[in-house]
């Protein structure tokens, strides 16, 4: 369950162990903006620091190239800077892409050209290797790219753009909430990021409501 942060401009390095609520890893990404259509917006990913080590909780990352990019990042800060926001574009057109089909709606031609061009970017760094019976796309992680945290992310949206999955996308009904998710549910029903989370808040809200409906009939007589 999230928690509201006092103050959205920060975070503290629990919040970017990647929730598995969107189930997919680009949905995941896109949800690393808490209660991103409300007051009280979080950004999970401040720093460079935190993008990679949400690179490694989401095992996209091995730990020692993790620590090496930490290393590089420490000396070269502009460009790491730079690759941080090269990857809050990348989520904000998956943000854009997952909300529009959530709604029923085509997705911009912008955020599927931003997907597009990232995935070039991240196939042009990587190599194709035969795993158990099948194509993996892979990189070489003796050279410490800066983009490296995002580049499997770029390669999951395209895949997600081009397959049928992307029609069971939705975005959670909770208000404020924002959060994408699959909807793997048998009769496409699921409303919420977590039943237990903006589910819970909506029926309190509810309860609430007929509550002070209640108060004001009794009120009148």
């Amino acid at each position: 369950m999230r928690s509201i942060a006092p103050d959205a401009r920060t975070t503290t390095r629990e919040d970017v162990t990647p929730r598995p609520i969107g189930g997919h890893l680009a949905l995941n990404f896109s949800n690393t903006v808490a209660w991103r259509l409300s007051d009280e917006r979080e950004e999970r990913l401040p720093d460079y620091a935190a993008l990679v080590a949400w690179a490694r909780a989401s095992e996209q990352l091995e730990p020692a190239y993790a620590k090496r990019l930490l290393q590089v990042a420490a000396r070269r800060p502009r460009p790491a800077r730079k690759a941080l926001h090269r990857a809050h574009a990348l989520r904000e057109a998956i943000f854009h892409i997952g909300g529009s089909v959530g709604r029923g709606q085509p997705p911009g031609k912008k955020a599927m050209a931003d997907v597009h061009a990232a995935r070039l970017e991240a196939l042009g760094g990587a190599r194709l290797s035969w795993v158990a019976g099948r194509l993996e796309v892979n990189w070489d992680e003796r050279d410490a790219n800066l983009d490296r945290p995002w580049w499997p992310v770029a390669v999951a949206a395209a895949e997600l753009l081009e397959s049928h999955d992307l029609r069971r996308v939705r975005m959670c009904a909770g208000a404020g909430c924002g959060w994408l998710f699959l909807d793997q549910s048998r009769n496409n029903s699921r409303r919420w990021c977590a039943s237990n989370d903006c589910g819970n808040r909506a029926r309190v809200d509810r309860f609430r409501a007929r509550q002070r409906r209640g108060g004001k009939r009794e009120g009148r007589h």
